[in-house]
C-alpha cells in the first residue's frame, strides 16, 4: 500500500492528480479493526497556487463488516468526497477545512481519509430489506434472537388501569 502522502514542494503550480489504494493495513494503522475486509480507490485531485493548495478526495469501493443484527458479513459501498484548502502559513489546525503546513512539510492525508471513509458509513449496519419490507438477514440468526426477544405481557391489575383510562 502506497502512503496516502503528498510531497507538494517539488511540484509546480498548476492542477496535479494523485491515486492511491486503500485496504485493511490502512485502517489498522489506526487500530480500526471493524472491517473484515476493504478496498477502497482514492483519487485526489490538488490545485497548488502560490500561497494555498486546494485538494479534492473522491473514496471508491467497499468495506465487507459485520451487520449489526445478524453477524454475518455484510458488504457496504463506499462512494463519498471532500475538498479542503492547504495554507502556507502559522494557523490554527482547528478551522474546518484549512491546513496549515510549512513550505517544506509534506501532506499527510491518512487521517482525513479515514474520518471521511468512516463518517460515510452508516451509523447502523445491517443488510437490507427486499422490497417485501422483510429483512435479508441470515434467516437462522433471525429465529436464534427471536428465541430471546422479549415479549412484553402486561400485569392484569395494570390493564384493568389502563381500561379506566381510556373510559
Amino acid at each position: 500500500m502506497n502512503k496516502p502522502v503528498i510531497h507538494h514542494s517539488a511540484l509546480d503550480f498548476g492542477l496535479h492528480e494523485f491515486e492511491f489504494h486503500l485496504d485493511n493495513d490502512f485502517f489498522k494503522d489506526f487500530d480500526y479493526d471493524d472491517f473484515l475486509n476493504c478496498s477502497i480507490d482514492v483519487a485526489v485531485t490538488l490545485q497548488k497556487e502560490e500561497t494555498l493548495m486546494t485538494v479534492t478526495m473522491n473514496c471508491n469501493g467497499f468495506v465487507v463488516t459485520q451487520c449489526d443484527r445478524c453477524l454475518s458479513d455484510l458488504q457496504l459501498n463506499v462512494n463519498t468526497s471532500d475538498s479542503f484548502i492547504v495554507k502556507f502559513e502559522e494557523g490554527d489546525n482547528e478551522e474546518e477545512n484549512i491546513m496549515y503546513i510549512s513550505d517544506d512539510e509534506s501532506i499527510d492525508l491518512s487521517q482525513s481519509l479515514f474520518d471521511l471513509i468512516i463518517m460515510s458509513l452508516p451509523v447502523r449496519k445491517v443488510h437490507p430489506d427486499d422490497e417485501n419490507g422483510n429483512s435479508t438477514c441470515a434467516p437462522e440468526q433471525l429465529m436464534f434472537l427471536e428465541q430471546y426477544k422479549k415479549h412484553d405481557t402486561i400485569d392484569p391489575r395494570w390493564e384493568a388501569l389502563m381500561n379506566l383510562k381510556e373510559e
